[in-house]
């Protein structure tokens, strides 16, 4: 889990968060997201299965008894303003789940749904591969929260 940083930046996480390795259930796109959160001085909206599933197979698992990726985000962002980003511009360091089509990069599935970042004008999310950043219409935005 991300460290609260002193004066956070999404640069300055994005750098840390790019040496780090995807791994399921620790390091992967929800994750981030939510590390980020944490790095904001908030709380871990992951907490509840944070580190409690360890592959592709678990992740869907909790996916599906959430009701899907957007139905757990909302559920973890409760305590933060959703705002539909087709209406209000984003800002840096808002979160949102985007859809970006799904893929599969080295046999592991990078998901039609995302957490994301904002970083300027691009929605950054965290791959199987590492970090992408990218704008509409290829990463979209489908709900979005404001941290303060």
């Amino acid at each position: 889990m991300a460290e609260m940083l002193s004066d956070p930046q999404p640069a300055a996480f994005l750098a840390e968060a790019a040496r780090k390795p995807f791994v399921w259930g620790h390091n992967d796109c929800f994750l981030f997201a939510a590390d980020w959160i944490v790095a904001c001085g908030h709380y871990d909206p992951a907490r509840e299965w944070r580190g409690t599933y360890h592959n592709a197979f678990g992740a869907c698992r909790l996916l599906h008894r959430s009701g899907g990726a957007v139905a757990l985000a909302r559920a973890a962002m409760a305590g933060f303003d959703e705002y539909d980003p087709a209406t209000i511009e984003p800002r840096d360091g808002d979160v949102s789940m985007v859809e970006g089509g799904l893929e599969h990069r080295k046999g592991q599935p990078w998901w039609s749904n995302a957490a994301a970042v904002r970083v300027g004008r691009l929605w950054v999310v965290r791959t199987t591969t590492g970090l992408v950043g990218n704008c509409p219409p290829l990463l979209s935005p489908i709900v979005a929260w404001r941290l303060a």
